[in-house]
């Protein structure tokens, strides 16, 4: 499970990719929740660059998240690598790079 931004996650499960938004979830005391902004930060400065995927922190290029609305709303772009741009449209998220 990957949270993302504002709240929203996505998870890989045995029915494909889901997108949910975490403050709806129920989480247990031994569940564990990464918060990316964080790994982001630890990865531009590791890096010295901010050109790092927002979802693990690998080189990345920045996409335009052509469904916004409808799949992360208050997210028009995000700063991906090519696996979690992969990994992302396959869960039905339309992304064009940003030239």
């Amino acid at each position: 499970m990957i949270c993302v931004q504002h709240g929203s996650i996505v998870d890989s499960a045995d029915d494909g990719v889901q997108a949910h938004n975490i403050q709806r979830e129920l989480y247990g005391p031994d569940d564990h929740v990464t918060v990316l902004g964080a790994i982001s930060r630890i990865s531009i400065q590791r890096m010295g660059s901010p050109d790092v995927c927002s979802a693990c922190g690998d080189p990345a290029d920045d996409y335009r998240l052509v469904n916004a609305a409808e799949a992360m709303p208050g997210v028009p772009s995000l700063r991906l690598c090519s696996d979690c741009v992969g990994i992302r449209r396959g869960g039905g998220e339309i992304l064009e790079p940003i030239t």
